[in-house]
């Protein structure tokens, strides 16, 4: 659960072409592999706080 907070707080950027820049965050990542290997009610409480 503290990867996915620190995971959106913390997004990555990205440059793209023409010098404009994107954010991502890694956040959707760790909350799917939380779905998986915890009980639902934590991943759920996860993302609620997030």
């Amino acid at each position: 659960m503290v990867v996915l907070a620190v995971g959106e707080l913390l997004p990555i950027q990205i440059a793209r072409n023409g010098g404009r820049s994107d954010e991502i965050t890694i956040a959707t990542t760790f909350a799917l592999a939380l779905v998986l290997v915890a009980p639902l009610g934590l991943a759920v409480v996860a993302q609620s706080l997030r």
